[in-house]
């Protein structure tokens, strides 16, 4: 399970979004997470390069990551919790593990 709150107060929101609602990181990804699911939606990017076989490469890293695209055509990951341990940190850490695997975010670092 994953806790909502914790999550997103991880990520810098000042409260829990509901479930309809969705977090911007880093003008790049949308992020929505539930006490079971995380979808992780890519703003931005193309299917085509090497962008499509990075996903699939996290995704066979973590045996619970589902790559997808949505109806628009947005590259997503989904992440699901089956278990009522806490598993927030396993949702975080694959947050960082996206923004790093392609590079999001430093352009806004600099």
């Amino acid at each position: 399970m994953f806790d909502t709150d914790g999550f997103y107060r991880r990520l810098g929101a000042a409260e829990s979004l509901g479930a309809d609602e969705q977090l911007l990181v880093y003008d790049e990804l949308r992020v929505m997470c539930t006490e079971s699911t995380l979808t992780i939606v890519f703003e931005e990017m193309s299917t085509g390069g090497d962008n499509l076989a990075a996903l699939f490469d996290l995704s066979r890293s973590d045996a619970g990551l589902l790559p997808f695209t949505t109806r628009s055509g947005h590259m997503a990951l989904r992440l699901t919790s089956e278990t009522a341990e806490d598993e927030t940190a396993r949702a975080l850490q694959c947050i960082n593990t996206v923004t790093q695997r392609f590079k999001l975010g430093e352009s806004s670092q600099a």
